[in-house]
């Protein structure tokens, strides 16, 4: 389920998945 939500924000913001599962990481630390 995570995955797929970090894959719906990528798709909503045009970015790509791995960048936004970068910045979710940043962001969780």
């Amino acid at each position: 389920r995570e995955r797929q939500s970090v894959a719906h924000i990528a798709a909503a913001l045009g970015l790509d998945e791995g960048h936004v599962r970068t910045v979710l990481a940043e962001v969780g630390q």
